[in-house]
């Protein structure tokens, strides 16, 4: 009786096993758009770049202040659904050069791919991280139309299924 039982349980717990991992994506891709939204209108995220994985947002790069670091840590909180924040920011003087509209465009490309980083100069774009296998394609298109004129550097990024 017990075989029959976990004969016919196995299937229906491996589905959904495997629906809460894709929904896992799913959610890191929603996350990643929220944040990134944010982004746009707040100033203080300015110099910081993050990726997000299974809920866990990794913050790197550069606040200007002790200030300006709590603003950007007190907007992730306001995201309910952010598990945990690695903050590996720095506190450092931040420039903020023509380049601040380009990194924002490009920001706004990467809400879709939640576990990569982009290095941002005045016509270059380097990306590292990872994306999923079918996805680098589109990545590299979205992003050569940010920058028409620029590269776009994919050897930094790894492709998983």
């Amino acid at each position: 009786m017990m075989k029959t039982v976990l004969r016919f349980m196995m299937p229906v717990i491996c589905m959904m096993a495997m629906a809460m991992g894709c929904n896992q994506g799913s959610q890191d891709r929603d996350i990643r758009g929220a944040i990134a939204a944010k982004t746009k209108t707040d100033i203080h995220f300015a110099g910081v770049q993050y990726t997000v994985k299974d809920g866990v947002v990794t913050l790197v790069g550069t606040c200007p202040t002790l200030k300006a670091k709590e603003q950007v840590l007190k907007t992730l909180r306001g995201i309910r659904v952010i598990k945990d924040v690695k903050d590996e920011l720095r506190i450092a003087p931040l420039v903020l050069d023509s380049t601040l509209v380009f990194r924002q465009a490009v920001d706004s490309v990467l809400a879709r791919y939640p576990y990569v980083l982009a290095k941002v100069s005045d016509s270059a774009i380097a990306l590292q991280g990872e994306v999923m296998s079918g996805e680098l394609a589109g990545l590299a298109k979205a992003l050569k139309q940010v920058n028409p004129y620029g590269s776009v550097d994919t050897t930094g990024l790894r492709a998983v299924n």
